[in-house]
């Protein structure tokens, strides 16, 4: 949001941008200052096809995609090489 206040310019990434109604609404009160963009950091077609519909460059990405694999497995407990 502090962004959007000092008249920043967001693109906002999710794997179903249609399902998240709250960052839709968002989007809708700011008027042409927030871009919803679909991408799934798992999958090099999407990340491929959002980076192509940016304008400009990003001064600053946000990542805050997340890993899940089994039930109840925290961060310290991924394994990451798998």
């Amino acid at each position: 949001m502090q962004y959007l206040v000092e008249g920043g310019h967001v693109y906002g990434a999710c794997r179903k941008p249609a399902w998240a109604e709250r960052l839709q609404g968002l989007a809708q009160r700011e008027e042409g200052q927030i871009d919803l963009l679909a991408m799934d950091v798992t999958d090099s077609e999407t990340i491929a096809l959002a980076a192509a519909s940016v304008s400009g460059a990003i001064d600053v990405p946000i990542n805050s995609a997340g890993i899940v694999d089994k039930p109840r497995q925290t961060t310290g407990s991924l394994d990451y090489t798998a």
